[in-house]
């Protein structure tokens, strides 16, 4: 059984200390995702969060990548520092919120 694991890559918070723990991403972070299975892990999705929220004890946050020209939103909800994935969606990148940084 495989479980996914979530990696700081570049803290993009003004102010913020690079070696200091991140219990969870900010908006602005460079994350990677990926599977961790038998002690090996493989990062297979690298983007920017764009949008984060905590409602209790959960986080969810959406990380979005380009590729091919599109834009890909990748939606997790962090939990006790479990991630699991709720849904994943593309759009052109016409169709991308101004905060994408794909181009055209």
């Amino acid at each position: 059984m495989s479980t996914l694991a979530i990696r700081v890559l570049e803290a993009g918070t003004m102010g913020a200390a690079p070696d200091a723990p991140r219990p969870s991403p900010r908006i602005g972070d460079a994350v990677a995702i990926g599977t961790a299975r038998a002690g090996r892990k493989g990062y297979a999705f690298e983007g920017v969060v764009v949008a984060r929220r905590r409602r209790a004890l959960n986080t969810s946050i959406v990380v979005r990548r380009e590729h091919a020209g599109f834009c890909v939103d990748l939606a997790l909800r962090l939990h006790a520092h479990d991630v699991r994935a709720r849904s994943a969606r593309s759009g052109a990148s016409g169709a991308a919120p101004m905060a994408c940084v794909c181009r055209p």
